[in-house]
Formats: structure tokens, C-alpha cells, sequence
């Protein structure tokens, strides 16, 4: 159930959202230029005060594969209470609305949180993720072009990617055609104009990865036939020390990765029945919502 075609009423919900995150109204429209509309995908339970949403809770159905196991999802997102009407309810209230709506519906809710005490009244636990750990070979020569999504052909070339992709793990990977990562990627302030979107042609492949405090880490690989490890080092940016591979790297054939606790901000929390996964796992940060 999408938001009804009402400007009026996306203008006040970005600005609410921006209230919390001054980043998600631009990275909206961002995403909706590239075709990963937030409106059409996502399902809002809004509390209003004098005719104006002042408290949302939003849930996006995410499609998810795990050991060959297919299912959707709610995903618990966009949860936020405008800085100036908090300590009235309107968290409660609004959760309480999306959480019977989902449960009507879906069998399993998950969100990711820096937060987890506030969800834990609602029924959410814990799922740990885990980072993929690996020395990095030294002489990579940078056999990739970084993408421009501003340019037409590019945008082109990338959807296209996203819509012919294999799940990036036969573990646990999103089946999502491309909406959801357009928008975590539009979420993602400067990644593109940073060329964190690599592209390899002759393995028909675009890696997600970008260099942080010494670590070359590797957000996602998108390809119609996910290439192995080592075909994709050469070209990826560096100096670095070391990987960190932010997927479950079965279909990686780098059996040298050492999985490790997730570091993240960002944990996930699953509500209802678990995610039929196997410990080590994780799910890429653009599958996030």
C-alpha cells in the first residue's frame, strides 16, 4: 500500500523525515531520478497534530533468499518522531499501527538500528551479522571505470545489471530488482561522486566498495554471474591492507576470508519468525532499509 498521489503529502513527510536525517529528502528525489521511487515502495503509518505528520513508521516488503529459500519481509524503516512533538505517543501509537499491519501480512519484520533498546518492547531481537576479513594482494593495476549515474548510459547500464543480477550469496541476498539498492545508494551521501560503483566489462560486473582507514571494503557485487575474488581485485581502487567484504562471500571462492563480529552502527533486529540462516552471514548494506 503505497503512499496515495498526494505532493501535498510527500513534501510533509520528506520534511518530517529530514527532521531526523537531513539527508533522506534530497537522497529521495536522488533515488527517484534513477528510478527507485520511495513513494511507490514503501507503506507509511503517519500520527499528525493540526493536520500535519509529525510521527511516521514506514515498512518496505523486501524479498530475500537464504540457503534457497525464498520470502519477503517487512522491513521496518524511516521510524522518527519530529524533534518538537516527542514525548506524546506518537512512536507507540505509529509502531503499533505498522506492527498489526505487517502481522496481518508477514511472517517475519526486520529493521537495522543503532538503537536496540527501542525496539526490544516491540518483540525485536537481535540477529547477528558478521564482516569477512582477508589479507589484500599489493600490485593492483585498476582494470575498472567508475560509474557516472548522471550519465544516461551509465544509469542504463547499471539497471540493467540490477535487473539481470544473481543473488550475490546462495546464503543470504536480497531478490530485490534494483529499487531498494537505488535508494540506499541515493542514501549514501557522495558515494557515487567518491566512484564507489566499479565497473568491470569483461565480467559484465559492477563492485560496490569503497576505502575506509586503510580497508578496502566491498559493499556489493552485481553481475549476471557473480566472478570470483581474485578476477576482481586487480581492478578495485586501493592503497589498502586489507578487505572487508560487507556479503556472504560463498560465491566469492575466497576461502581465505575470516569471518568477524560486525562492527556496525547499524544492527539488525528481527521481529516474529527468524530468518532461516546459517551463522557466519550478512546482508549487504544496500539491501538495508
Amino acid at each position: 500500500m503505497p503512499y496515495p498521489d498526494d505532493p501535498a503529502l510527500h513534501a510533509a513527510a520528506k520534511a518530517l523525515l529530514g527532521s531526523a536525517w537531513p539527508r533522506v529528502p534530497p537522497g529521495i528525489d536522488l533515488a527517484r531520478a534513477w528510478g527507485g521511487d520511495w513513494f511507490e515502495i514503501s507503506t507509511p503509518f503517519f500520527r499528525f497534530e493540526g493536520g500535519t505528520p509529525v510521527g511516521h513508521v514506514g515498512v518496505i516488503e523486501i524479498p530475500l533468499s537464504f540457503d534457497g529459500h525464498d520470502l519477503t519481509v517487512a522491513g521496518i524503516h524511516g521510524v522518527c518522531v519530529h524533534p518538537a512533538h516527542r514525548g506524546r505517543g506518537h512512536l507507540r501509537e505509529a509502531m503499533r499501527e505498522a506492527l498489526t499491519w505487517v502481522d496481518a501480512r508477514h511472517d517475519t519484520a526486520i529493521l537495522w538500528t543503532g538503537e536496540p533498546d527501542i525496539y526490544t518492547r516491540y518483540g525485536f531481537q537481535r540477529c547477528e551479522e558478521h564482516i569477512f576479513k582477508g589479507p589484500c594482494p599489493e600490485g593492483r593495476s585498476g582494470q575498472s571505470r567508475a560509474l557516472a549515474l548522471h550519465d544516461p548510459e551509465d544509469l542504463h547500464l547499471l539497471r540493467d545489471l540490477l535487473a539481470r543480477r544473481e543473488a550475490v550469496s546462495a546464503r543470504s541476498a536480497t531478490r530485490d530488482p534494483g529499487w531498494l539498492f537505488l535508494i540506499d545508494l541515493a542514501l549514501w551521501p557522495g558515494a557515487v561522486e567518491r566512484g564507489v560503483l566499479r565497473y568491470f566489462p569483461d565480467l559484465e560486473c559492477v563492485v560496490v566498495c569503497d576505502l575506509k582507514e586503510g580497508a578496502l571494503q566491498i559493499h556489493d557485487v552485481i553481475a549476471p554471474r557473480i566472478p570470483p575474488l581474485a578476477a576482481l581485485l586487480p581492478g578495485l581502487p586501493g592503497p589498502a591492507d586489507r578487505i572487508e567484504v560487507l556479503i556472504t562471500p560463498d560465491r566469492l571462492d575466497a576461502p581465505a576470508l575470516v569471518p568477524a563480529p560486525q562492527p556496525s552502527i547499524d544492527l539488525l533486529m528481527v521481529r516474529g519468525r527468524p530468518l532461516p540462516v546459517r551463522s557466519p552471514f550478512t546482508l549487504s548494506p544496500l539491501t538495508r532499509c
